[in-house]
């Protein structure tokens, strides 16, 4: 194996374990987003409403599937005041 095939498969696995990484952070966010949603008595068409996304968003937030904007984030924090 060339030198440089060895730096394509180290990137490549490097790579690989990034997406994992960010995969499970993702969901971890997503739980903890949830939990605070209902512990607020909140519905996802609620939240979704009062941050100005879908409900059929922020349920894929809540399933590590997708992220907030930066904007939404703060938006996040400044009504639940975190």
């Amino acid at each position: 194996m060339t030198g440089l095939r060895k730096t394509f498969d180290a990137i490549g696995s490097a790579k690989q374990r990034y997406q994992v990484e960010a995969n499970s952070l993702r969901l971890e966010f997503g739980k903890l987003i949830k939990l605070e949603r209902e512990a607020r008595k909140l519905s996802l068409r609620q939240l979704g409403l009062s941050l100005g996304v879908s409900s059929a968003f922020l349920n894929d937030v809540e399933k590590g599937r997708r992220m907030f904007s930066d904007a939404t984030m703060r938006s996040l924090i400044k009504k639940w005041d975190l």
